[in-house]
């Protein structure tokens, strides 16, 4: 199952960008946060760029990363033409 996003609205000063969360694009970890174990990194990120995402914001720190074997996250979002903020 891809990932999903929510859309809460934030103010801006130009009007009312779009900010989706999401638990993280591609991990594969046993039971993290009950979601199915051994996501699809691309997968994900299609879904994450076909949303209209042009900036990914990670709020994990690199051992987590690790752990959720997605270290090579920042490669992949850039490779979908991303930018990445971590």
């Amino acid at each position: 199952m891809p990932a999903k996003a929510s859309t809460p609205r934030i103010a801006s000063p130009g009007g009312y960008p779009n900010l989706g969360l999401s638990l993280c694009a591609g991990k594969n970890a046993p039971r993290a946060m009950n979601d199915p174990v051994g996501r699809d990194l691309n997968e994900d990120l299609i879904v994450v760029k076909n949303w209209g995402a042009s900036l990914v914001f990670t709020l994990l720190e690199d051992f987590e990363l690790e752990l959720l074997r997605v270290k090579d996250l920042g490669k992949a979002v850039g490779a979908m033409g991303m930018e990445w903020r971590h």
